[in-house]
């Protein structure tokens, strides 16, 4: 389990927790229950949906980028390039 919460000052107030529950096939299932305060309020939130920046959105896509880092066993180099998709995952999972 793993459980945060946004430090004081911060741009979008949040806090959550995520459990990692063993699956019966040797995979592991994520719950992530996360809550958050959008920068003005309902309307900032209905803005970002608008323009595809929703927090689920935002979410999904950051576990799919853990998923990638914990699967992947070699990252690829400047030598062996990787899919593009591989390379996107990359850059964004380590910047």
């Amino acid at each position: 389990m793993v459980e945060w919460k946004s430090l004081p000052g911060s741009a979008i107030a949040n806090f959550g927790v995520a459990h990692f529950d063993a699956h019966y096939d040797a995979s592991t299932r994520i719950n992530v229950r996360m809550f958050y305060r959008p920068p003005a309020g309902i309307l900032g939130k209905f803005f970002a949906e608008m323009v595809g920046a929703d927090a689920e959105k935002i979410l999904d896509q950051d576990l799919k980028r853990l998923k990638y880092m914990f699967e992947k066993t070699e990252f690829p180099s400047e030598q062996k390039q990787g899919t593009r998709e591989e390379q996107d995952l990359l850059k964004t999972a380590t910047t």
